[in-house]
């Protein structure tokens, strides 16, 4: 399927998706998103983190290169995708960074349980809105046992 799929692009387009190497397409990603959150930042009117300190490509390389970070050497590389796509995420998208982490179960997190709460650890899944009991009463009375915040989705198999 993924020869069909990769023909049916134009073909400076295929061209371009097999021609970058991994490296080259994670140090890119990395580099966009920080570009992109600071342009986010210049136009801002929200001053709370107070001045805004310019980067540039040296700090950014400086960066990628850094460990934890860098990809020559990196024994688990989807670790480091996975560590990236949700830092990035975790700014203004915070939903799909959840979701991919509990997709991937990456990266890896470790959780102190929280004793003091109903809710002891982070939550499998998100309630349903009260909504869905009054306007879609058949569905919902299907599921209602495991609306829950401990229940996992079907697709969550970590």
């Amino acid at each position: 399927m993924l020869p069909k799929l990769v023909s049916s692009l134009p073909s400076t387009t295929s061209a371009l998706v097999m021609m970058v190497p991994l490296k080259t397409a994670y140090n890119n990603g990395i580099a966009q998103s920080i570009k992109n959150y600071y342009l986010y930042r210049t136009v801002s009117n929200d001053n709370t983190a107070g001045d805004l300190t310019p980067t540039d490509d040296a700090e950014i390389a400086a960066y990628v290169a850094s460990a934890g970070v860098k990809w020559d050497g990196a024994a688990n590389k989807m670790n480091l995708i996975a560590t990236q796509k949700w830092l990035h995420y975790s700014v203004l998208q915070q939903m799909e960074a959840w979701a991919e982490q509990r997709r991937m179960n990456l990266p890896q997190f470790s959780f102190v349980v929280d004793n003091a709460n109903t809710q002891t650890l982070p939550p499998n899944r998100w309630l349903y809105a009260g909504s869905e009991s009054v306007y879609n009463t058949a569905n919902y009375s299907a599921v209602k046992a495991n609306d829950n915040l401990t229940t996992k989705i079907f697709w969550d198999v970590n």
